[in-house]
């Protein structure tokens, strides 16, 4: 996840957010958008592309996609977990099952993914899954377990996209409450990148769209 290595995914971020700005554009400005919602589906779809080469593609439903799904309950559960009175485990036994079933959802989909790299079979794709999948631990000679290997995706998908969508939901929102900030920011994508294509080349001309929206540890 180094600077290199990011910059090299510019062109699949540059997809899926311009997959995103098309459905915007689609609604038109009679249709109510909901932000919030599109920006997490963009930054889990970006995390997963650029990590592990999958694509939800959950643009295309306008339902929740299970793992989404499977997703959200988990967090929200986890959550409710913290504050649980001390009770006995059976008086939580229908949360607990509900709990776990998600976990399952969310392993099966991801084991779904190391499967089809692994038929894939080495020389494809350089990124977060295949090191995981190539590396050997300096020390002990050992390679990670399939096990682990899904529990950090998973962590790096669920962790990931959370805060990456977060800051963006409160940029829009920040940037639409404040017109002179607004007007800043456009004039100066309108000036630097015009009516081409933006390319990574431009991301270190931007100053000020970075002030209003920094990076985070996700991408």
């Amino acid at each position: 996840m180094g600077p290199m290595a990011i910059r090299g995914m510019f062109d699949e971020m540059h997809d899926l957010a311009t997959q995103l700005v098309m459905k915007w554009a689609r609604h038109g400005p009679s249709h109510p958008i909901m932000a919030t919602d599109d920006l997490t589906r963009v930054t889990l779809d970006t995390l997963a592309l650029c990590s592990m080469g999958f694509r939800f593609n959950s643009y295309y439903t306008p339902e929740v996609l299970p793992f989404l799904k499977s997703m959200g309950s988990f967090l929200q559960e986890s959550g409710r977990r913290i504050g649980r009175l001390p009770l006995p485990e059976f008086c939580y036994k229908s949360e607990n099952e509900a709990y776990f079933a998600d976990v399952e959802k969310m392993r099966t989909t991801a084991q779904g993914v190391l499967d089809e790299r692994k038929r894939e079979g080495p020389g494809g794709r350089r990124d977060l899954l295949q090191t995981m999948m190539d590396g050997v631990d300096k020390v002990t000679g050992q390679k990670m377990t399939d096990d682990s290997i899904l529990d950090n995706l998973l962590t790096f998908l669920v962790a990931g996209h959370e805060t990456t969508s977060g800051l963006l939901s409160f940029a829009f929102h920040e940037l639409l409450s404040s017109p002179e900030a607004y007007r800043k920011a456009k004039e100066e994508v309108d000036r630097i990148v015009g009516t081409g294509t933006i390319a990574v080349e431009h991301m270190s001309q931007l100053p000020y769209l970075e002030a209003v929206s920094p990076p985070t540890s996700a991408f």
